[in-house]
């Protein structure tokens, strides 16, 4: 158990060393289910709300809350999610579109 739980900092450590590169880190495990959260009152009419998501530190999952971010000119916000593949559970990143 510690051999692994050693393989995933130094899993994480290099994905961050490496951060410019497209580097997929594997989950064994699906993320728990999404957490309802409140938005509170959007700070102006350009901005999108960003929903919370599960983040994986290399040990467990750990929560990271919504928030308000503003919105580009002609972009559209699509939302991070998790996605299973063969080898494990695969964070893709939310970004503009």
């Amino acid at each position: 158990m510690k051999h692994r739980a050693r393989l995933s900092l130094l899993t994480l450590i290099l994905v961050a060393m490496l951060s410019g590169c497209a580097t997929a880190v594997y989950v064994p495990n699906p993320p728990p289910a999404c957490k309802v959260e409140r938005k509170g009152p959007r700070p102006g009419a350009r901005h999108v709300w960003v929903d919370g998501h599960w983040k994986y530190n290399g040990h467990r999952y750990i929560w990271v809350s919504g928030h308000w971010v503003k919105k580009k000119k002609s972009g559209v916000w699509v939302s991070g999610h998790w996605v299973q593949k063969p080898r494990g559970w695969v964070w893709v990143p939310g970004h503009w579109r």
